[in-house]
């Protein structure tokens, strides 16, 4: 699995590490654990599974998610079937039989349920996104000429607005930052595949020079933010996020500091 830590910035403390690792970790967390037939059926797992029973003549089953995996089973008509798993239009499902494979969303549409009603599939999009109002994710880029790594969490707790608390660390040739911030992001089409959102923020920042240079004390700065990007939603649960934030930073000189940031990632919505 990639480390950022280890493949951007090889200098990252021993605390955030384990922060990364555990990201990841949850990043590459299943949806539904994969299982067998007779474990689903077992007393007290029934009823966290959706069960179905064939009623059109068949149902093709692919390899993979995806129209350009195979068709290597075929479902008869009567047999029943457990799903496990949903990924966009697809949805993976285990067969009495023990076959486990994917079957697109249409393909369940007309079929009966456990309690023997039709099933009606809707197509995902992007307002199940929405639902999730809780995102935790990770970025890498570039903090003023310097290598940047961040950890972040947001809560949408109104309608197209979302709460963000970040936290990152820089590493330059003569001094290391440490960066804490939290801004408010609107997200004025949330409904979007492709979701813009608008960032205003602020918070602290703690600069102190590396032991090779003249020694000094570390420096605290407020600072505040503006900036924006994109969410591309890749799955209902995954997304792909791009920014670029503009930090003004509170020194006792005569001009304030001005840092531009750019950063990309990977988030997850639960």
């Amino acid at each position: 699995m990639l480390n950022p830590c280890r493949t951007f910035i090889p200098s990252c403390s021993l605390h955030f590490r384990l922060l990364v690792a555990f990201v990841l970790g949850w990043l590459s967390l299943p949806v539904i654990a994969e299982t067998s037939w007779q474990a689903l059926n077992q007393p007290g797992k029934r009823e966290s599974v959706y069960f179905a029973t064939v009623e059109l003549p068949y149902i093709d089953v692919y390899s993979g998610a995806g129209r350009g995996y195979p068709v290597f089973h075929v479902i008869e008509r009567g047999e029943a079937f457990a799903v496990i798993k949903r990924r966009n239009d697809w949805f993976k499902i285990v067969t009495s039989t023990n076959v486990t494979g994917w079957v697109k969303a249409s393909a369940l549409n007309g079929n009966s349920d456990g309690l023997g009603e039709s099933i009606a599939i809707a197509n995902v999009d992007s307002d199940d996104f929405g639902q999730r109002p809780f995102e935790v994710g990770i970025t890498v880029g570039d903090f003023g000429g310097t290598d940047s790594v961040s950890l972040y969490g947001s809560y949408h707790f109104i309608d197209k607005m979302a709460g963000v608390l970040t936290y990152s660390e820089n590493f330059g040739d003569v001094s290391n930052g440490r960066t804490v911030g939290l801004t408010l992001e609107a997200r004025p089409f949330p409904a979007w595949r492709l979701s813009p959102f608008f960032s205003l923020g602020g918070g602290q920042r703690w600069t102190s020079p590396k032991q090779s240079q003249a020694q000094g004390d570390t420096v605290n700065n407020g600072f505040f933010l503006v900036g924006g990007g994109v969410h591309l939603f890749l799955t209902s649960r995954f997304a792909f996020r791009a920014e670029f934030n503009q930090h003004i930073v509170l020194t006792n000189l005569d001009d304030d500091q001005q840092i531009n940031e750019w950063k990309i990632g990977l988030s997850t919505f639960f």
